[in-house]
């Protein structure tokens, strides 16, 4: 299977208190990053995505397995719903 690309749309800003440049993902909640010069704050906010791509793979397989279980105790009590076919 064929990697699929995917597009985030980055926003950032100068901060002058701190002097860095701190990148947030617009379409992915939770993901930024920070770098001293943009170059730096590129490379960063690059590797936050990774991340937070990983982490949320991780918490996809959990959240599966929970209702493959969730769904075989209620099958298994007798609970049958319409969204069982």
């Amino acid at each position: 299977m064929a990697n699929k690309r995917m597009n985030f749309v980055v926003g950032y800003m100068y901060d002058k208190k701190c002097s860095v440049y701190v990148a947030k993902v617009l379409n992915l909640p939770g993901c930024m990053s920070q770098g001293k010069t943009l170059k730096e704050m590129k490379k960063n906010i690059k590797d936050a995505i990774d991340a937070c791509l990983e982490v949320r793979k991780k918490e996809m397989r959990k959240f599966s397995d929970a209702v493959i279980v969730s769904t075989i105790l209620k099958r298994r009590a007798g609970e049958f719903s319409p969204d069982y076919h």
